[in-house]
Order: structure tokens, then sequence, then C-alpha cells
């Protein structure tokens, strides 16, 4: 049996920081168009990214540097991507705007961004891993599939801690699985992740308040 069907790419392959950069958001392109504030920070850019298929899905896992995102009107006409994108941050964190509402994640947290929708964010230096859903195959899982955009799971909360337990054995696995496992195991990956944003999505203002105070589980992804 063959492996998932993958890609990688680390930015030190490439001759330069600059051409990381360009390379890096050319893959992005379809999702997101990203920039860097700074036009400095281009020459000290770092990025790896690895990805996998299972079946319809694509997991995979994120690090690099400070950047912002943005998904305006004109990428989603432009992409004609509609697909869900399910986000546990390791490292790091961003904050901004999606679809005119403010949103804050911080490490430990997950969050589901709607691709149909607007995001403008500001993210610090990262790490996440990644989990890209199909409309079609989400959708029918989901109570309210048009009002999740920007939702955040606290890495407190018990469907957080599931959910993101969950991300990073898919992870730390990756490597071991076939296709065919692969296929196998993404109808239940998807109803997980309904499950978790599902029993949230009725009031999105309440969603990520455990107290903070209290310690972070371990937890050990394109945004």
């Amino acid at each position: 049996m063959s492996g998932l069907p993958s890609f990688s790419f680390v930015g030190s392959a490439v001759p330069s920081a600059e051409e990381a950069f360009w390379t890096w958001r050319s893959i992005t392109s379809p999702l997101f168009d990203v920039s860097i504030s700074d036009p400095g920070a281009v020459d000290a850019f770092e990025v790896k990214v690895d990805s996998y298929h299972l079946g319809p899905l694509v997991f995979g896992s994120v690090s690099a540097n400070a950047q912002q995102f943005h998904r305006s009107q004109l990428t989603i006409a432009r992409s004609g991507i509609d697909h869900y994108v399910v986000q546990l941050y390791t490292q790091g964190g961003y904050a901004g705007e999606v679809d005119g509402r403010a949103i804050r994640v911080r490490p430990g947290d997950i969050s589901i961004l709607d691709l149909s929708q607007t995001l403008q964010t500001q993210a610090e230096r990262f790490h996440n891993l990644n989990c890209i859903v199909p409309r079609t195959m989400l959708e029918p899982l989901l109570r309210h599939p048009d009002e999740l955009h920007g939702t955040v799971l606290s890495g407190l909360t018990g469907l957080g801690y599931v959910l993101g337990t969950y991300m990073q054995t898919i992870h730390k696995t990756a490597g071991s699985l076939s296709a065919e496992d692969g296929a196998a195991i993404s109808e239940a990956t998807a109803s997980l992740i309904a499950g978790c944003f599902g029993a949230s999505s009725d009031s999105r203002d309440t969603v990520a308040t455990a107290k903070r105070g209290s310690p972070s589980p371990n937890h050990q992804t394109l945004h």
C-alpha cells in the first residue's frame, strides 16, 4: 500500500529568504493573500510546510514568521474554493477580523474559518496544524454551517482538548498511514470536527470562555 499523498516545502531549501517568502505566498494564494508589514523582515523569512491528503481532506502543519493573512471577496471569487479550514495553534496565534467581527486565537486554541467569507488577520511567529474540509462533506453534519466563521474553541475546554489531541495524533502518525487509511478516517475526522464545533455554533461569543489562568494542556498548521 502506498503512503498518503503529500507535499512539503522548507524555506531553507531555496537560495534566499526572499525567494522562500514568494514561494510560500504562491502556495497559500488559493486560500489567502499573505504579506509582511516590514519589508526588511522578508530577508529573514523562515517557513516549513508539510501536508497530506486524507481522502478528500488536506491535513498539514506550518511553521513560519509573523505575517498578515487576507481573504477578500476578490480572492474568494478567484480561487473558487469552498471549504472550511480548522486550525490548531500549538505556538503563537493571531488577531484580526473575520467578516467584520473581531477574532483572537492563542496557543492551544482551535479556530474554524469558512473560506466563503472574508478575513484579515495578523499572526505572530507560529506553528499550527490545519485540516481543510470540503463544504460538501462538513456542511451536512452541522446545525448552523453558515455561522461558524471565526468560531474559536479554547484549548482549555473539553471539546477543544479532544479535537486538539486528535489533530496532534494525526500529525504524528501521518507518515505511517497509507492512502487507504487516510480515506478510511476522513469521514470520522469530519464528524469529530462537526461534533466539536456544532455544539458551540449557537453562541460564538461564549465558545472561548474557559479561565485562561488555569494551566493549558501541553499541545505539541495555512495560517
